[in-house]
C-alpha cells in the first residue's frame, strides 16, 4: 500500500499549474515549492523562471530536506499547453507527449549542507519557452556515495517537493 501512495504522489507533480505573468520580451514568475505527497508548501522555498522564446532559467531556493543526501532538480514541461486535456498532467505526458510538446530536463542536481536548504539553477532549452507550462520537481537520491558521482546528480529518482509554473496557452 505504501508504495502505492508514494507511486501517487509522485504523478502529483502533473496534477495544476499556476499561470505567469509576461514582461516584453520574457516571462518571468516566481512561486513556492510543495512537499511531496501532501502537497504542504515548503517554507522559506521560492521558484523563480524566466523564459525567452527557447530558453528556461530556473531557480529553486528549498529547504526541508535531509543534510548530507544528493538532490537533483528536474522540469516537465508542456510546450504546447492549449493540447493538454483539463489541464497538463500526467495523462497528457503519456498518451499526448507530441501533441503537449512533453519533456523532462535535467536543471541541476546538489548535495545538502547541514542545513537541510539547497539552491538550485540552471538554463534548458524549450520549445515555446514563454507559453510553455513547467512542473519543476526536487528528487531525492539519498546519502551522498562518492563512488557514484557525479552521475548521482544526473539519475531521476523519487519526487520529494513540487513547484508549478505555467503560461496560459
Amino acid at each position: 500500500m505504501r508504495k502505492k501512495v508514494i507511486v501517487a504522489a509522485t504523478f502529483a507533480w502533473m496534477l495544476v499549474a499556476l499561470p505567469l505573468a509576461t514582461a516584453a520580451g520574457t516571462v518571468q514568475e516566481s512561486s513556492t515549492m510543495l512537499t511531496l505527497p501532501g502537497m504542504a508548501e515548503v517554507d522559506g522555498s521560492s521558484i523563480s523562471l524566466t523564459a525567452t522564446t527557447s530558453r528556461a532559467a530556473i531557480t529553486v531556493r528549498t529547504g526541508d530536506l535531509v543534510p548530507g543526501n544528493v538532490y537533483t532538480l528536474w522540469a516537465f514541461t508542456f510546450s504546447h499547453p492549449e493540447n493538454c486535456v483539463d489541464g497538463c498532467g500526467f495523462d497528457d505526458a503519456a498518451e499526448r507527449p507530441g501533441e503537449t510538446g512533453f519533456n523532462v530536463s535535467h536543471v541541476a542536481g546538489h548535495v545538502t549542507g547541514a542545513s537541510g536548504n539547497v539552491n538550485f539553477g540552471g538554463s534548458i532549452a524549450v520549445e515555446n519557452a514563454q507559453g510553455a507550462e513547467y512542473h519543476v520537481v526536487v528528487a531525492e537520491h539519498g546519502a551522498l556515495d562518492p563512488a557514484n558521482m557525479p552521475a548521482a546528480i544526473k539519475t531521476p529518482a523519487m519526487g520529494v517537493q513540487i513547484g508549478f509554473l505555467g503560461v496560459p496557452g
